[in-house]
């Protein structure tokens, strides 16, 4: 039996259960698809097009400076919720300390969001094979009460909004759960409670699927979700591990630079 068939039974299955069922989708790696390569490479490549924005409006920038702040700025935003002291990372919490290390005027965050933006725009693609699956339970089951999108993510809803109307129009217009607006997370396990919540429905009627296994998958379930999880090849998972290794072993060799403290 293929994954994409078990999603299928599993979707079907999950909608014959009653009338008031919902199914929710991940976003990244699971309705939309990224290429397989470590985070660190993909904000490398972000950064060449963020940089490239930059001197388009005027602004001296490099890919190789941009992408260092980012690197110290998303890592230590991230560093903030795993230490409890700060809360879900929005797109400022990231880019605003970037602006201020760099020199670049105020407002310089609108080119950066826009240019990671297209940058997404340009390299994701729907999952066919999971849309596939979906319109195949739809075929044999009652529709759902809702289908929704949960996200963690900096992003603002609005870009992933765009995201998926540009690559899923048949579902441009599903409501969104993202971490940043929500300043919750599937990670923490506080977003799938507050989405029960806002929707007005028990956890239970909620089929989530994903890709990460604690994220999509236990921490759905704690919440009183059922969960499928979607998972990338293990040769993917493997490669890209070992890319991400090499990276930062090379940014570990990167001579040292000052950075502002974030306030």
């Amino acid at each position: 039996m293929s994954e994409h068939t078990s999603v299928e039974e599993t979707i079907t299955s999950h909608l014959s259960a009653g009338p008031d069922r919902i199914v929710s989708f991940d976003i990244f790696d699971t309705l939309l698809l990224r290429r397989c390569e470590p985070e660190l490479a993909r904000l490398f490549s972000v950064s060449r097009w963020q940089a490239r924005a930059l001197r388009k409006a005027g602004m001296d920038a490099s890919a190789q400076t941009v992408y260092r702040a980012r690197a110290v700025y998303q890592k230590r935003a991230y560093d903030d919720v795993r230490d409890g002291t700060g809360p879900e990372p929005c797109y400022a919490d990231i880019a605003d300390p970037m602006i201020r290390d760099l020199g670049l005027p105020h407002g310089s965050r609108r080119h950066l969001l826009e240019a990671e933006t297209d940058w997404d725009l340009a390299h994701v693609r729907a999952n066919a094979g999971l849309l596939s699956a979906l319109a195949a339970a739809l075929k044999m089951a009652p529709p759902p009460a809702a289908v929704i999108g949960v996200s963690d993510m900096y992003f603002p809803k609005a870009s992933i909004r765009r995201l998926i109307q540009t690559h899923v129009p048949e579902l441009g217009d599903i409501r969104l759960f993202v971490s940043s607006d929500e300043r919750a997370s599937k990670r923490r396990g506080d977003l799938f409670p507050r989405v029960a919540q806002a929707l007005g429905v028990a956890a239970s009627t909620i089929l989530h699927i994903g890709d990460c296994p604690h994220a999509d998958g236990r921490q759905a379930e704690a919440a009183g979700c059922r969960s499928f999880l979607l998972r990338r090849n293990r040769v993917c998972r493997t490669v890209s591990a070992m890319q991400d290794h090499a990276i930062r072993w090379g940014l570990r060799r990167w001579p040292a630079r000052e950075v502002a403290p974030a306030t």
